[in-house]
């Protein structure tokens, strides 16, 4: 788990309150415990019971007012403000070497961590920090211990023997606790609710918190301000992007958008999503993921796929059954959805699914043109994108009349011999209200209630219903490869598509 790299956003920011106590940043709150950790304030933390939970409480103040008051910056933990920020991360990253230096003392040799590239400066740093003069450029074995005894109270009781930032926390163990299996490392602990043959966590780390407190991350990642508007009130319907579940018939569910292995020897969604993951941030899927066994196989696609594990492919009932009698599976991708990493990937995939239906030959609502022929604002989008992710069939072109929803509305609001190239904003909005009774009386989950919260999104001015108001970038589409025309400034991309019929049998955990 990273901890400087959830932090660096807040280098920048002019405020001088940068989070605080209930603060819903977990990303960030996570980050701030593991380094306060770090520094050797395990005892302030309760770090046994808690590890790095990702809720600013009554410890981490105590953790970090123990901090402030070590460093005469006040004893104030319920917030962190930009000088004490600062003044955190010089102290963490001088730590490795006042590691190093403690070992050496042991070893009575400290010449090599005092000369060469690496060395450079440590003399000056070491007597800056102590408030020492050294005579020479390596300091006697005397003058280090000294100058250790001086530091030490800037730092927690237990800064020289807690773990590295590149620790990857041990290896986990697992407890039974009533119903529950308590999943537990040095950086992260989960309790997974036992239910038929699996086990399920809700999660706790909501899309629609990491999209509002890391905006400017997203749009900076290739994101555009319509991509990022439209997945704001998807998010809010959808799962956490710790969730887990492993007892349904699809094996295994991870994420905000529920992405599965697949059902018997089908294909899933999560393989996708994981190829999505090892070509972005592959440092991230080798952490979790590659080191485990877990690969790719070569007929993965954008949308759906195959995973491999020890170079076999996870196809059949049984290759995917170890993903669901091994709890600490579980374990790793709940893991995995804590990183920000992770969670901007998950973001940015939950977006690229509206490229399997916007402008794919096998939704052609009545067999004419396409759905971005009709739907182009961002209000029009996020229903169907919402609508896609709980009940990808509906909005196919197969069986007309009985699942092409959009056809369907076409005809009852009498567009469907109309040209969409000489619509305007009125006939875009008229086809979405006839829409919405449609969508309502399908067998989509929660149909109204998600379309109400998504309404609640245009009426405050966060969502536009105006023709052709989305808009993506050329950073995006060229780095996301999404498969819309010209008109929307996007390149084409190859979509396979969904399984529908996995949707529609599945069952959830409500």
């Amino acid at each position: 788990m990273q901890i400087l790299a959830p932090l660096k956003p807040l280098f920048s920011l002019d405020t001088t309150t940068l989070l605080a106590k209930g603060s819903n940043d977990k990303t960030k709150v996570r980050a701030l415990q593991m380094m306060l950790y770090n520094l050797g304030y395990s005892e302030e933390l309760k770090w046994s019971s808690f590890r790095a939970d990702g809720d600013y409480g009554g410890s981490t103040s105590r953790a970090l007012a123990a901090f402030k008051k070590a460093n005469k910056l006040g004893e104030d933990g319920s917030q962190l403000d930009t000088k004490t920020m600062a003044l955190l991360v010089e102290r963490f990253e001088f730590l490795p070497f006042l590691k190093q230096l403690n070992k050496a003392l042991s070893d009575q040799s400290l010449t090599d961590l005092f000369s060469g590239p690496s060395g450079t400066g440590k003399t000056v740093q070491l007597a800056k920090l102590s408030n020492t003069h050294f005579a020479n450029e390596v300091p006697t074995l005397a003058e280090v211990k000294a100058a250790l005894k001086t530091i030490a109270p800037l730092y927690g009781k237990h800064f020289l023997t807690s773990l590295s930032e590149n620790d990857d926390g041990g290896k986990p163990t697992i407890s039974t606790e009533g119903s529950r299996f308590v999943v537990i490392d040095n950086w992260a602990k989960v309790k997974l609710k036992k239910h038929k043959k699996g086990v399920w966590t809700m999660g706790g780390d909501k899309p629609l918190d990491f999209i509002h407190n890391n905006e400017e991350e997203l749009l900076d990642s290739g994101l555009s301000a319509s991509d990022v508007r439209i997945i704001t009130p998807v998010s809010s319907n959808e799962g956490d992007l710790n969730a887990i579940n492993t007892w349904d018939n699809c094996f295994m569910t991870f994420g905000m958008f529920q992405w599965t292995l697949g059902q018997d020897s089908g294909k899933g969604e999560l393989p996708a999503l994981l190829l999505r993951l090892k070509k972005d941030e592959p440092d991230a899927f080798e952490q979790y993921f590659g080191r485990f066994g877990v690969g790719l196989s070569s007929d993965t696609t954008k949308t759906t796929g195959y995973l491999l594990l020890n170079g076999k492919k996870v196809k059949s009932s049984a290759a995917k059954e170890k993903f669901r009698k091994d709890t600490l599976w579980a374990f790793r991708f709940w893991k995995a959805g804590l990183d920000a990493r992770v969670k901007n990937v998950q973001i940015k995939h939950a977006l690229d699914r509206i490229s399997s239906f916007l402008f794919n030959d096998n939704y052609r609502p009545l067999n004419k043109f396409h759905i971005g022929d009709f739907i182009t604002s961002e209000y029009g989008l996020c229903l169907l994108l919402d609508h896609h992710v709980n009940r990808p069939g509906h909005l196919m072109s197969f069986s007309i009349g009985r699942k092409d929803i959009i056809g369907q509305a076409l005809k009852k609001a009498r567009l469907h011999d109309s040209k969409p190239a000489e619509w305007g904003t009125k006939e875009e909005q008229k086809l979405i209200q006839a829409y919405l009774p449609l969508r309502y009386a399908s067998s989509m989950t929660h149909s109204k209630e998600r379309a109400a919260k998504i309404k609640n999104y245009l009426d405050k001015g966060l969502l536009s219903d105006e023709r052709f108001s989305y808009k993506s970038t050329p950073k995006a589409t060229t780095s996301r490869g999404l498969d819309i025309p010209a008109t929307f400034d996007a390149e084409p991309g190859n979509y396979s598509l969904i399984d529908y019929k996995e949707y529609e049998e599945r069952e959830f955990v409500e």
